[in-house]
């Protein structure tokens, strides 16, 4: 276990690309299973949203292009292959995931990256990270990177070196986060919650919920009220969701105990 009470960025490890992702199938099933297995597998894929028809995926990506979205064949109204015939966004890599095998060589031939059998088995997956890792088609903002108590993150048209004692907390809202400063200013950082969890969890911050990675430093009560709740330095006051109450409580018992 790292020594909470001593940031130490340096021994860091740069955390892989990431994608960001839409999935786009009529069947809530096969969104979840897909879901759960980059959760679980390709934390590389940062899943901004899931629809359950063409139509409502095409409105989305309009105005919010993603690197990858996946796409199944067979759905009401309009079918992954005619999705992909009236709308490709710049830059977009298009994967299919189906039942049917007799559908993947029209969907390449339309310009599909992949195409993926249902169920999809974690190795195809695995390999499809790869061959996007190689592809040149694909721009990404700079990483978060971490060294010697600082944070340099990507903002817009370029970049910002932070402290991470200053950070008092961060909000996801899918794509982007916000990182809350204890001085009371905030960044908003086009990279996901998840990009933040990897780098600052070893030194002192813990997710709370879904939304909210927190800097225990900054931490300055708890209420164990409708389900509980953190309440910062900042005066701000942030839910933990049901699942991690018990692992949040005992990672702060850690924390002060070492203080000794």
């Amino acid at each position: 276990m790292p020594d909470l009470h001593k940031p130490a960025l340096k021994n860091l490890k740069m955390k892989p690309t990431t994608y960001s992702v839409v999935i786009v199938d009529d069947e809530a099933r096969a969104r979840q299973h897909l879901q759960a297995l980059f959760e679980d597998y390709c934390p590389e894929f940062n899943l901004v949203s899931a629809f359950e028809n063409a139509k409502d995926a095409i409105s989305h990506l309009r105005t919010h292009p993603v690197d990858v979205v996946f796409l199944d064949i067979k759905m009401p109204e309009m079918s992954g292959l005619e999705m992909l015939k009236h709308f490709k966004p710049n830059g977009t890599k298009f994967v299919f995931f189906s039942a049917y095998d007799d559908y993947g060589v029209e969907a390449i031939k339309l310009g599909a990256f992949d195409y993926i059998l249902k169920p999809p088995r974690i190795g195809d997956l695995r390999n499809l990270v790869a061959r996007l890792d190689d592809s040149p088609a694909i721009h990404h903002k700079d990483l978060i990177t971490a060294v010697g108590g600082k944070i340099c993150v990507p903002i817009a048209h370029g970049f910002k070196v932070i402290e991470v004692s200053s950070i008092s907390h961060i909000v996801s809202d899918n794509s982007y986060c916000e990182v809350y400063l204890v001085e009371g200013g905030r960044l908003v950082v086009s990279k996901s919650i998840k990009d933040f969890q990897h780098n600052l969890e070893p030194v002192g911050f813990f997710r709370i919920h879904n939304k909210y990675l927190i800097n225990l430093e900054h931490l300055n009560s708890f209420s164990a009220l409708d389900g509980g709740f953190a309440a910062m330095d900042s005066g701000d006051t942030l839910p933990i969701s049901r699942r991690r109450l018990a692992q949040f409580k005992s990672q702060v018992k850690r924390k002060y105990s070492s203080l000794g």
